[in-house]
């Protein structure tokens, strides 16, 4: 059963679908594995900047993971 427990709101993607990217550039497109260690990586980044730093830093840390990926391996974390 799926209980919502705020409000659904037609632009609630925005607030997401930048992380969504981020996961998916950093996982390399079709790994299943590559998404689970994305998002944990980013989620637990985002989460020490979020306390160390403040809020507005949190976007930018995924943005940056998402360049630093690019830089270092274009194919993704398992990448083909």
């Amino acid at each position: 059963m799926l209980i919502i427990v705020s409000p659904v709101e037609p632009t609630m993607d925005r607030i997401y679908i930048g992380r969504t990217f981020c996961v998916v550039v950093l996982a390399g497109m079709g790994s299943m594995s590559g998404t689970l260690v994305a998002g944990l990586v980013l989620g637990i980044t985002e989460s020490i900047v979020l306390t160390l730093f403040g809020a507005s830093w949190a976007t930018a840390v995924a943005f940056g993971l998402l360049l630093l990926m690019l830089g270092l391996r274009p194919q993704g974390l398992f990448g083909r």
